[in-house]
């Protein structure tokens, strides 16, 4: 048995470029296995636990003078402890400036620092009269430390002289202490408030959370509905969390479907080369259940090399990659990383036992059949090389095919449109031989109608032979597949790379343009532009739900720079409002529709405005495209007030007008220059364009070394064909042509025929991302792309071609024709 073992292993590393492609093609596929099952989940446990980093309250409600604090009558027993907040004005010098100082804000927050530390709102510190914890952020602005003293006024304009007891680190994830804010206890709040009602926050955690529903509904009775914030996780967090999980099960069904069709066809012709050692065992007196054990035994290892590896690599590289994802950075440079939940031990074998499983079930069929052939047939070599058509694969193709045609009429939902990817690209397997039968059909009669015996004899080897006919099946799945893993890193990589910016310095803005007037006559600037864009919650339509939109305010003739629209027309009328082209679909208008949308939706004064449906445009960046709506400048500045989100200026002294604005304005690094900019995206998005470029390579290299090694074993198994050819007056030269011309015309036909499936499929899962809230990115299917990917793939996959006629020139033909 040992000796059976160590020749099984020996097998499997005695063609190691063979066995490379398998093992990474079960790497591949248990690698993306691990981040669908794993890291959804992890990830959705990290961001609630995010989401409730403020403190353990459930509500938190603002809280107006004369309102009180007490609870409504009935009110589920629950924790409360009240914010008391201030608004403080820090003055700080200009650095060569006497006649004017930096205006900056801080957040004063009174606080029962005992009753927060319960409700995990900030650690537990003692806190006296006239003493003040300061946040991270501000102590670093204004080189402050523990025993420091700050000026802090009440509400009568009275200074009060605080001692820093404290300096909060800067890792901390509460987002009510992660600006400029200082806390101080509730004596110290009275002697500020002046003795008036000042409560400006109320948090408040109900003991059972089954009656969080009604206790929303008796706070927003008592303050209002905008008043009342749920700090329970909300249902457009889980809905983005769901449809990243979708996401990433839709590329481990990508990756999965080009493993089994690259494995399949591999291991099939494994379990061809084997054959000499099945008829040894057999005639040796080995069962054929144990030779079945001893072939499926090879790719139980395969199985094992190339999941383990995968398994732990995935444990290695999962809490940085998470804490990368979901770390925040701070000003300072500091970040903060969340604790990860740990792997679930039972996924990871999981994992492994259904790698081995999967390479356990693609070459049964193979290995079973093998069982079947004769020990006289496998002495003598009398290995069957055509092809045979079966009306059951043709039947079950048609059936997936019409599955996937109905699934399309429901291609708005994601998990639909990956069974409909699923039955597609397998009817697409099943259904391509008797296709490829009628394309050689076909092109044969031309070839025959102009006499050229070449072609006409590479036309009939090309649909008879096993090996070109499983190649062109693995090239036309594959294909669908490169196809679809194509687009999505095209996508990406169009999206990192996009550079819509051409001013020479940007100013991010946050106050109202007045107060930036002074940019303008800034020695050196040339030209100012305004440009307008404000996130917004608004419902689309009177029974519409309320959605995160970016809305852009257009002047007449577009900006001028910022470069990032397409096909708008150059004047935008008062009372029109343009859809980006991937939500036409998910909110069913096209040009001329009226549609009623309430802009700030949520808040105390929303503004409900009927608008007509001007048309549709495009953007640089598919990224940006996603929830993103062009309105005229006058209707913007109606609705959001004239607050620009970026001043854009042209200068041909960039750093210089950069350092003075940052000089007079509030904030840190408010304006920047172009070239720093991108300089950052290039930074930021350098390894994700090397993620996407080497995915788009290794699906590519996946099928041409499957390809490659199909083609060999394929020649192995027609060396006695091609040597009687050879020995019937054909030269080499002219048989490497036919064979030249056999892999040209499958791989353009599989190749073409992969490509178009591969371009529905990729539509299909655009129209289903399109329609996912909390996901910001638009599948793009360019048809230019599309002709320019099928001729390199029908390129690289009619290379493999040199590998047989190699082989073939050096050949010998006596040993081949010795039995005949």
């Amino acid at each position: 048995m040992n000796i059976l073992v160590k020749n099984t292993l020996r097998n499997t590393f005695g063609k190691p470029l063979r066995t490379i492609l398998v093992i990474f093609s079960i790497f591949v596929c248990s690698l993306s296995a691990m981040l669908s099952f794993d890291l959804s989940d992890s990830m959705k446990t990290v961001l609630l636990d995010d989401l409730r980093s403020v403190s353990t309250a459930d509500f938190q409600v603002l809280v107006r003078p004369g309102q009180g604090t007490d609870m409504p009558d009935g009110f589920p027993e629950a924790d409360t402890f009240s914010v008391y907040v201030y608004g403080e004005k820090i003055y700080t010098d200009i650095p060569g400036e006497y006649n004017y100082v930096k205006q900056q804000n801080l957040r004063v927050m009174g606080i029962d620092f005992e009753k927060a530390a319960e409700m995990e709102f900030t650690d537990y510190t003692e806190v006296g009269l006239m003493e003040t914890v300061i946040t991270y952020r501000f102590a670093v602005k204004h080189d402050l430390s523990e025993g420091s003293r700050i000026t802090l006024h009440d509400k009568a304009g009275g200074p009060h002289e605080f001692t820093v007891v404290k300096v909060l680190p800067g890792d901390n994830r509460n987002a009510l202490l992660s600006q400029d804010s200082a806390l101080v206890n509730l004596e110290s709040a009275e002697i500020l408030s002046c003795g008036n009602d000042t409560v400006g926050l109320l948090m408040i955690d109900i003991k059972d959370n089954s009656l969080a529903e009604e206790a929303e509904e008796m706070l927003k009775e008592k303050y209002g509905p905008d008043s009342v914030d749920n700090l329970l996780v909300p249902e457009e967090i889980l809905a983005m969390i769901d449809n990243l999980a979708s996401i990433l099960t839709m590329v481990f069904v990508i990756t999965f479907l080009l493993v089994i069709f690259v494995t399949y066809s591999i291991c099939e012709r494994i379990v061809s080369e084997r054959m000499s050692l099945v008829g040894t065992l057999r005639s040796l007196g080995m069962s054929s259940k144990g030779t079945a054990k001893l072939l499926l035994l090879e790719n139980v290892f395969y199985a094992v090399f190339g999941s383990v590896p995968a398994v732990i690599l995935y444990t290695l590289i999962r809490v940085p990659v998470m804490s990368l994802l979901l770390s925040v950075e701070y000003e300072d440079g500091s970040s903060s990383v969340p604790d990860i939940p740990p792997v679930s031990a039972v996924l990871l074998v999981s994992v492994i036992l259904g790698a081995v499983l999967i390479e356990c079930l693609i070459p049964l069929r193979a290995v079973l059949k093998a069982l079947k052939t004769s020990v006289r047939d496998i002495i003598f070599d009398n290995r069957d090389t055509e092809y045979k058509f079966s009306k059951g694969m043709i039947i079950t193709g048609i059936i997936l095919i019409a599955a996937a045609a109905v699934l399309f009429f429901f291609r708005r939902n994601l998990v639909v449109s990956t069974f409909c990817m699923i039955c597609a690209v397998t009817g697409l397997a099943f259904l391509f031989p008797v296709l490829f039968r009628y394309f050689t059909g076909l092109v044969k009669k031309i070839s025959a109608s102009k006499g050229d015996a070449k072609w006409n004899l590479a036309l009939t080897e090309a649909v008879s032979r096993k090996s070109t006919v499983t190649s062109g099946i693995l090239c036309a799945t594959s294909a669908t597949m490169c196809v679809i893993i194509f687009a999505i890193a095209m996508s990406a990589i169009n999206t990192f790379s996009a550079s819509v910016n051409k001013a020479d310095v940007i100013l991010s803005c946050t106050e109202k343009a007045s107060r930036y007037s002074f940019v303008e006559h800034i020695d050196g600037v040339d030209e100012v532009e305004n440009l307008y864009s404000m996130m917004d919650e608004v419902r689309i339509g009177d029974n519409g739900k309320i959605r995160y939109c970016t809305f852009y305010g257009v002047p007449e003739g577009g900006y001028k720079y910022y470069d990032m629209f397409r096909d708008l027309p150059d004047t935008i009328e008062d009372g029109t409002v343009y859809i980006h082209t991937s939500m036409t679909d998910v909110l069913g208008l096209k040009p001329g529709d009226k549609v009623t949308i309430e802009f700030n939706t949520r808040g105390l004064f929303p503004i409900r405005k009927e608008m007509t449906v001007g048309g549709t445009f495009n953007t640089v960046s598919a990224n940006d495209g996603k929830n993103c709506f062009v309105i005229s400048q006058a209707d913007y500045i109606r609705i959001y007030h004239d607050n620009p989100s970026q001043m854009l200026i042209k200068t041909a002294v960039p750093e210089k007008v950069a350092a003075i604005i940052n000089k007079y304005t509030t904030g840190d690094q408010a304006a920047k220059t172009r070239t720093e900019i991108e300089e950052e995206d290039r930074r930021d998005s350098a390894s994700s364009i090397a993620v996407f470029t080497a995915v788009i390579a290794l699906a590519i290299g996946m099928t041409s070394i499957g390809m490659v090694s199909n083609q060999i074993i394929g020649f192995e198994g027609r060396k006695k064909e091609l040597a009687v050819m050879l020995s019937t007056a054909m030269s080499r030269k002219t048989l490497s042509s036919v064979l030249t011309r056999e892999i040209l015309t499958m791989s353009c036909f599989a190749s073409g025929l992969g490509v178009i499936v591969g371009g529905i499929v990729g539509m299909i899962l655009r129209s289903a991302i399109a329609g996912m809230d909390g996901v910001y990115f638009d599948l793009q299917i360019n048809p230019m792309a599309l002709l320019i990917f099928w001729v390199v793939m029908t390129f690289l996959y009619t290379l493999t071609v040199l590998f047989p006629v190699s082989r073939m020139k050096k050949m010998k033909i006596s040993e081949q024709i010795k039995y005949e």
